[in-house]
């Protein structure tokens, strides 16, 4: 199968939309090459959501790439992860809840995913598996928690996982520290496209968690300069609006998607590679907390961007924090253009991923396989309830934050117990109950209409954190590490 990719910089790609035409073939569960173990590669985008997509609705931003994956494979558009970026990691690599394996912050080492915890990658390893993750790890880069030392063959990313070093940055590769010129995400994108071709003699998992497009936001002007003057709602006197840069961050990945299609095509993989798309919260443009939940001509913006009907962003718990985009291409197996609406979270991609390349997982996950989805979306789904919790609490204060920051989702409800006018609800009185499946942006409480549910999903709540509280192991070491920090600073 031969394909076009768009590799153009984004001020021809108006010109090439569409450029995708080959026609690929469903192949059921039954047949030969539907059990054939794929390649995988998984591309992770930072602080981007649905509305970061062109095909989404989004009428400023360019994404030809990724939505050729849109149109060509399967959308996942009930799918939820944690609202910041080290708790959503946890679950991707683990199958669990990021309590499970200790985290409950992204800093103070309340990030390090405890060293019990079996990792996806050691999961597909035991399948024959060649693995290699290529960016932002996030999980602890200290002796015994590299991602080299946690089932990853070869890891590269950014020395100490900076985010601000988008040009010429150092390179962590195994442990060893070496320089590297260019812009960052081209750098990992080359350094993962080697390594597959080096690799594609046995099945191969490539993990491609890119550093695009948290902040700070820099990238390279022929990325940034389209998005100037495109009506990004809040444009600064004599500055530029951060969304400018923001966008061509996300261009950028786009591009670097271009490529490693085109390379995945040249080598002849592209039908037995499944590549998957998402990112690990909604989108970030005001920082963690603070997006302005407003409108423009009738479209719900968040930090005055595009924001595909939903309400919230990055660190908060409103849907548009965790409801965030999972397209899988997979030519040999996934019709094109498909969508499930079916609930499904980050915890499920380790035992997806585990059943396709045929590895066993012999232990514990709250995840559940997403292949019956994949061979028809049609197909009946349990409801269930997902837990999404902010956390980042001050380190030793778990009990006192029990009820505040956190989400009950379900195919349809959402509970949210979050922030208010006034600061944290402080209660369970004031979660609000949510029908998104009507009311996408989260602006009538239904509590009162369905009582029983709302009480049914907080007990259910609280049955799981009393579960989940000893194993929040990371919160006395980071009260450890914090009254060390005081104490050398005395010195």
């Amino acid at each position: 199968m031969k394909a076009n990719f768009c590799l153009l910089k984004i001020g021809c790609v108006a010109a090439i939309m569409g450029l995708f035409t080959a026609k690929n073939s469903l192949l059921t569960a039954q047949g030969t090459l539907a059990n054939t173990r794929p390649n995988i590669v998984f591309i992770l985008s930072d602080d981007t959501g649905w509305g970061e997509i062109e095909a989404s609705g989004n009428p400023v931003i360019k994404t030809p790439n990724i939505n050729l994956l849109w149109k060509e494979g399967m959308r996942f558009t009930n799918y939820h992860v944690a609202p910041s970026c080290a708790p959503t990691r946890a679950q991707l690599m683990t199958g669990n809840h990021e309590f499970h394996s200790g985290v409950t912050h992204t800093i103070l080492k309340r990030n390090y995913l405890s060293q019990e915890a079996i990792t996806l990658p050691q999961v597909l390893k035991t399948a024959g598996y060649a693995t290699a993750m290529f960016g932002k790890w996030h999980l602890g880069l200290t002796e015994g928690y590299r991602p080299d030392q946690r089932g990853f063959d070869k890891s590269v990313n950014v020395n100490n996982d900076s985010q601000k070093h988008h040009w010429n940055p150092t390179l962590l590769d195994n442990g060893k520290l070496r320089d590297s010129k260019g812009y960052r995400t081209d750098i990992l994108f080359n350094e993962a496209m080697g390594w597959i071709e080096k690799n594609q003699s046995k099945p191969f998992f490539c993990y491609i968690p890119t550093y695009n497009a948290h902040g700070p936001t820099v990238v390279g002007e022929e990325w940034s300069n389209p998005y100037e003057n495109r009506g990004l709602y809040q444009q600064k006197k004599g500055k530029k609006f951060r969304g400018v840069d923001y966008y061509g961050m996300v261009s950028n990945l786009d591009y670097n998607i271009g490529r490693m299609l085109a390379h995945l095509d040249k080598l002849g993989l592209n039908e037995n590679t499944l590549i998957i798309y998402s990112t690990d919260n909604g989108h970030a443009i005001s920082g963690a907390s603070g997006a302005g939940h407003d409108s423009n001509n009738g479209k719900l913006l968040e930090g005055g961007l595009y924001n595909m009907g939903m309400r919230g962003a990055k660190g908060q718990t409103w849907r548009g924090s965790s409801c965030v985009p999972l397209i899988f291409y997979y030519p040999k197996r996934i019709q094109p253009n498909t969508e499930s609406n079916h609930i499904a979270g980050s915890i499920d991609i380790l035992p997806t991923l585990a059943e396709l390349g045929g590895a066993k997982v012999n232990h514990e996950i709250s995840g559940r396989s997403l292949v019956p989805l994949i061979d028809n979306s049609k197909n009946g789904w349990p409801d269930r309830m997902l837990i999404v919790t902010r956390s980042r609490w001050p380190a030793g204060e778990a009990d006192a934050y029990k009820h505040r920051n956190y989400a009950i989702q379900t195919e349809r409800y959402r509970l949210v117990n979050g922030t208010g006018p006034q600061g944290p609800w402080k209660s369970v009185e004031e979660a609000q109950l949510f029908d998104h499946q009507n009311d996408p942006a989260e602006t009538t409480d239904v509590s009162s209409s369905y009582p029983e549910l709302k009480q049914k999903m907080q007990q259910y709540y609280d049955n799981w954190w009393d579960n989940m509280r000893p194993r929040m192991i990371n919160e006395q070491v980071a009260i450890d590490f914090e009254n060390n920090r005081k104490k050398n600073k005395k010195k």
